[in-house]
């Protein structure tokens, strides 16, 4: 059952397989990034967050390194009232430096996916009818650190929403 959200903070959805994708990255990839969203969720810019190319404003990408791999997640602020998760993949592009041309197609189409989604949710309409192909918004519970798998779900959002509450008094 999803819970209320705290002043200023967001829902976070996640786009097709990206909750699923996110959660099959390796244990000490995933919470760094996890409170980089969890910063997005309050409005937020966590340092690692930088600006995904070729889709405008608004769209960031995080990117972690484990053993020689590459893991990365993009997600979308561009939407007042929710931030979406569009893709989180290892990165295997065969440059070594460009992002694969597959990965790209597929932020492009669930960006789209997402807009569509933000029109249905102000429109009062089901996003069930917009869905491209098999992509769906999977609702997120409130809770990022639950949403994306992790053990211990409390300790991490109550710190997160305690520093959120603190950097406003003192900002």
């Amino acid at each position: 059952m999803p819970r209320s959200f705290y002043m200023g903070e967001k829902p976070l959805e996640c786009v097709s397989s990206s909750k699923n994708d996110f959660r099959s990255f390796p244990d000490s990839v995933r919470p760094e990034m996890g409170k980089a969203l969890g910063l997005a969720q309050f409005g937020g810019k966590h340092p690692s967050a930088k600006p995904w190319t070729g889709q405008g404003p608004g769209v960031f990408e995080l990117v972690e390194d484990h053993d020689g791999d590459t893991y990365r997640a993009v997600y979308t602020v561009r939407f007042q009232d929710v931030v979406y998760v569009l893709h989180a993949f290892q990165k295997k592009s065969p440059s070594r430096i460009r992002t694969a041309q597959l990965d790209i197609d597929m932020i492009e189409r669930r960006l789209r996916l997402a807009q569509q989604d933000y029109q249905a949710r102000m429109a009062y309409e089901s996003a069930e009818t917009m869905n491209e192909a098999d992509e769906t918004i999977t609702r997120g519970t409130g809770n990022v650190f639950a949403d994306l798998g992790y053990p211990d779900v409390g300790e991490p959002q109550t710190k997160l929403r305690l520093a959120y509450a603190i950097n406003g008094v003192i900002a």
